[in-house]
């Protein structure tokens, strides 16, 4: 007898959350600001070599949830090299 063994099925992405622009020391308190900066890869226009270009990005949520979603996509979307995120409540 040979034990069947299922992986364990893959957590589904959560749903891209856009947020709204913001800027933590501008927000109302019990807002959940979200921070990201990081890299991503593209190629130049007047080169055409491939570099890496440097993002910046600040969005407020009303739940912690939200925030999160947004923050997993910015790592997907944006993983060329390294890169700080967090998600805090104002």
């Amino acid at each position: 007898f040979t034990p069947t063994i299922f992986p364990n099925e893959a957590q589904a992405a959560p749903p891209r959350i856009k947020g709204e622009r913001c800027h933590f020391p501008n927000v109302q308190r019990g807002t959940w600001v979200g921070f990201f900066d990081g890299y991503e890869e593209g190629t130049s226009v007047f080169t055409l070599r491939d570099i890496r270009r440097h993002v910046t990005v600040w969005r407020c949520f009303n739940s912690k949830a939200d925030c999160t979603a947004w923050k997993y996509w910015m790592q997907t979307d944006y993983d060329a090299g390294p890169k700080l995120t967090w998600c805090r409540k104002k």
